[in-house]
């Protein structure tokens, strides 16, 4: 990506010796473009990021307790229990961080 020079005095004499400033313009803009989109494709992918996190945080927790207990929970069961215990974790992470001592 190259950054234009557009100051004033430059667009003046590109007027003045009427050079085209509508390129410049449309060049600009192509560029701004190309940098939104690769700026939405990285916020997309860091907020999937914390979620996959999620995800197998709550299978593992789910899967041990099925392991545990032996019990005969089905996939969205121990996902659900696993993520139920993984709230419960970060609420008890969150009151002790918070505390003020």
């Amino acid at each position: 990506m190259t950054i234009k020079n557009t100051s004033l005095s430059d667009r003046l004499n590109s007027f003045k010796n009427k050079q085209s400033i509508l390129e410049e313009e449309q060049e600009h803009k192509e560029d701004q473009e190309n940098y939104s989109l690769s700026s939405s494709l990285l916020d997309l992918f860091n907020s999937i990021i914390p979620l996959i996190i999620l995800f197998i945080k709550s299978f593992t927790f789910g899967y041990t307790l099925k392991l545990i207990f032996n019990t005969q929970w089905d996939f969205l069961g121990f996902l659900c229990i696993g993520l139920s215990i993984n709230f419960i974790f970060q609420y008890i992470n969150e009151l002790f961080k918070n505390r003020n001592y």
